[in-house]
């Protein structure tokens, strides 16, 4: 077996090339990501100029999972994150509104971190929340039933210690 033996500057110029070429493959490539802010079940990724979290919102909506999970009868499991994504390009259709949970890829879409009102801020962020926690913990589901959990959780908690029934008597008319 013969060899073909090339002299060593043409060796040497090729490797250079070789990691010249390297070097500018890594260079093209998109930085890592990193969350503007993350917890122990969330990554929320987003503009921190013109998004905000107060303090303990993290620790709150960490709660908030384990809550729900526990209404749900089950524990969080080990490897629960969610991602959630602050962007105007909502992959979901519109009908669905600003915000939504993506089963394909468990992210939460968002347009604004401060969708939800004044009285119950993140509450759209909650609702979401619970899409994501009931996917975990059961699978998917129907749409009627997401949604009511998602709406029951979301405005008025997970602890059933903590919520005021509101009055029923009077808001219907039985009468015939």
């Amino acid at each position: 077996m013969s060899y073909i033996r090339l002299p060593r500057s043409r060796v040497l110029r090729c490797l250079r090339h070789s990691y010249l070429f390297a070097f500018a493959l890594m260079a093209c490539q998109d930085p890592a990501e990193h969350a503007a802010w993350s917890s122990k079940y969330l990554s929320i990724f987003g503009d921190t100029d013109t998004e905000q979290l107060c303090e303990g919102s993290l620790t709150q909506l960490d709660r908030f999972v384990e809550q729900a999970f526990d209404f749900l009868g089950e524990n969080v499991p080990t490897d629960f994150n969610v991602k959630v994504r602050i962007t105007n390009d909502l992959p979901c259709s519109s009908a669905l509104g600003n915000a939504c949970f993506r089963v394909k890829d468990r992210t939460i879409y968002m347009e604004s971190l401060r969708l939800g009102d004044e009285v119950r801020p993140l509450s759209t962020l909650r609702h979401e929340i619970v899409h994501a926690v009931a996917y975990a913990a059961w699978g998917s589901s129907t749409p009627f039933f997401q949604e009511g959990l998602a709406e029951a959780l979301a405005d008025r908690g997970v602890n059933p210690v903590n919520v005021t029934p509101s009055p029923v008597v009077g808001s219907f008319n039985l009468a015939s």
